[in-house]
């Protein structure tokens, strides 16, 4: 299935109304046109997405959130807002995007 044909974003293309962010463009089985995208089907989507162009094998590929993650740390990096570039509402849901997990990189000299 096209990218296009599944969902589309606000202020984006034309597609379905409603007031979320990314949602249905089409009436599928249950789903109305203008329902949210469930984030679990929005994270395998993107996954499908990296298969179809070559991307690394499953559990190798970087998740759909470890991805938001790197680019809210970039985002600070650059003195930039990541909380507003991320769309969060919540400085809290933001903080877990920018929390490193003890995964910091590891100087050797």
């Amino acid at each position: 299935m096209a990218a296009g044909a599944y969902a589309s974003v606000a202020g984006g293309r034309a597609g379905a109304p409603g007031p979320h962010l990314i949602r249905h463009d089409e009436s599928r089985g249950s789903i109305r046109a203008g329902a949210a995208i469930h984030r679990q089907t929005l994270s395998n989507r993107f996954s499908q997405l990296i298969q179809e162009v070559g991307g690394p094998p499953p559990g190798r590929a970087p998740t759909l959130h470890e991805q938001r993650s790197l680019a809210a740390r970039l985002y600070r990096q650059q003195g930039r807002n990541p909380q507003l570039l991320l769309g969060h509402r919540q400085a809290a849901t933001t903080d877990m995007y920018l929390a490193s997990r003890g995964a910091e990189w590891i100087e050797v000299t």
